[in-house]
């Protein structure tokens, strides 16, 4: 690996190849066991991958290539993982939305039912993508499907409806609710 190692940053580009061919077998393999999920694992050891390629020529090491070529990949698996967690915990679940449709209709207030769709209402006509969202949601499209649809990040999705949400909580608390 050593050798292989000072042939790449050489410029020898069949060096280069073999290492980065030796570490996305390992980082594959290693990755789809962590994740359990195989495109996110691929694409994680990719990310991997490009960064090692973009950084080692000039890569001081402290510990050996392998080493710090494993660091990188945890860091990234980290990463994932962090990303995940923080997404689950933004986007309501499934759950919760089949919840409201086990609700009968006698069971709800009206003069709630009647301040909500107004205040829905006044919403959808100040923030239209808001209003495609939500129709979105309601059509049971999943977060990235959204995104996808409306060409919007992630992050813009969720900034979209937390501002509708907090729409609604203050209209709603005009109209004398509680929420």
């Amino acid at each position: 690996m050593k050798q292989l190692l000072q042939q790449a940053r050489d410029g020898d580009k069949t060096a280069e190849k073999k290492i980065f061919q030796y570490l996305h077998v390992r980082f594959s393999l290693f990755a789809t066991h962590r994740i359990r999920d195989r495109e996110a694992a691929e694409d994680v050891v990719q990310d991997s991958c490009i960064t090692v390629l973009e950084k080692y020529k000039a890569e001081t090491f402290t510990v050996g290539f392998d080493e710090w070529a494993w660091g990188v990949l945890q860091i990234n698996i980290k990463s994932y993982f962090r990303r995940t967690s923080v997404e689950n915990k933004r986007i309501t679940s499934e759950q919760s939305v089949n919840d409201f449709q086990n609700i009968r209709a006698k069971d709800v207030d009206p003069d709630l039912e009647a301040s909500i769709l107004n205040c829905l209402e006044k919403i959808t006509t100040e923030n239209s993508r808001f209003a495609q969202v939500l129709s979105l949601v309601y059509q049971g499209y999943k977060t990235l499907e959204i995104c996808r649809i409306m060409t919007i990040s992630n992050s813009n999705c969720h900034v979209l409806l937390h501002r509708g949400r907090t729409m609604l909580r203050k209209c709603l608390s005009l109209g004398g609710y509680k929420v």
